[in-house]
């Protein structure tokens, strides 16, 4: 049989692992506060995005209003990000 451990080692072993603990318990949190962060940029990002994207539309729509010129019957104007025209299509099917 193997030797029991003393409440001296079993104490030294816990206070490690208790430190051990709070120590990942803080790089945890870190990284969730770090998560938080880059999630609040990345909205940030898509509303600044979508604003543009809206402004951008409503230029398109603006130039097709005026009927100069050939804007009006212009059919694949890159207007969107992706390489989707102002109408939502992808330009594959003509």
């Amino acid at each position: 049989m193997s030797e029991r451990p003393s409440t001296a080692d079993l104490v030294g072993q816990l206070n490690d692992a208790l430190d051990t603990l709070a120590s990942t318990e803080a790089t945890l949190e870190a990284r969730k506060a770090d998560e938080d962060a880059a999630r609040r940029a990345t909205t940030d990002a898509l509303n600044a995005h979508n604003s543009v994207q809206k402004k951008v539309d409503t230029l398109i729509a603006a130039l097709r209003d005026t009927r100069h010129g050939d804007w009006s019957f212009t059919r694949n104007l890159p207007a969107r990000l992706g390489g989707a025209d102002a109408f939502g299509s992808s330009g594959a099917d003509g």
